[in-house]
């Protein structure tokens, strides 16, 4: 699983998040908890048995961007 965070989960945010799965190439956002408090993640998963180098690196780029961009839409 490769995932970077996006903000703390809040109710006001679900059906904005939820929305924007629909346009999310690669990846999806979900709620995981880190240290404890839910926050929205940008996650991708990948079975390790047929993942290479290059698709790791890519999904990294990918799913970093897609988070900031997911943070900055939903908090402003």
């Amino acid at each position: 699983a490769i995932y970077s965070v996006c903000c703390p989960s809040r109710e006001d945010y679900y059906e904005q998040a939820l929305r924007l799965n629909a346009y999310i190439g690669n990846g999806a956002l979900s709620i995981r908890d880190i240290d404890g408090v839910p926050h929205f993640v940008m996650l991708n998963v990948y079975p390790r048995s047929t993942v290479d180098a290059e698709e790791i690196r890519r999904t990294v780029r990918d799913v970093a961007a897609h988070a900031d961009s997911v943070e900055q839409f939903l908090t402003g």
